[in-house]
């Protein structure tokens, strides 16, 4: 995407990290919203998201990674993580998930080792 406030970088054929750039967490909820759904069109199971770098979230973005997650079976191995280390983005996500699962961690190594395995 041209423009864009992510930057997206494949860790196996399925998982991704996404890292939102500074800036972006206050505009990007729907551009997240249709990132993520390009990746699981693509086969991506497996999806970390990094909100780390942006000082502020919208709604919008909070509630994109919501929608993602609802579908991701973690007994198919698939799962969303979310990298933060604001305490709010935390609360919200974890009163807010209602359908799959979705793993919040503080660090890309807690958040990929958070994410289920695919079926052997």
């Amino acid at each position: 995407m041209p423009g864009a406030g992510h930057d997206v970088e494949r860790v196996d054929a399925l998982t991704a990290l996404v890292t939102l750039r500074p800036g972006a967490g206050t505009r990007a909820g729907q551009e997240v919203g249709e990132l993520l759904a390009s990746l699981k069109a693509e086969g991506t199971r497996r999806l970390v998201v990094d909100l780390r770098p942006p000082d502020m979230l919208n709604s919008k973005v909070l509630d994109a990674l919501v929608r993602a997650a609802e579908d991701l079976d973690p007994r198919q191995g698939a799962g969303l993580a979310v990298i933060t280390n604001q305490q709010y983005v935390r609360t919200i996500l974890e009163i807010t998930v209602t359908g799959g699962l979705l793993f919040v961690a503080e660090s890309r190594e807690d958040a990929l080792a958070a994410l289920p395995r695919p079926p052997a």
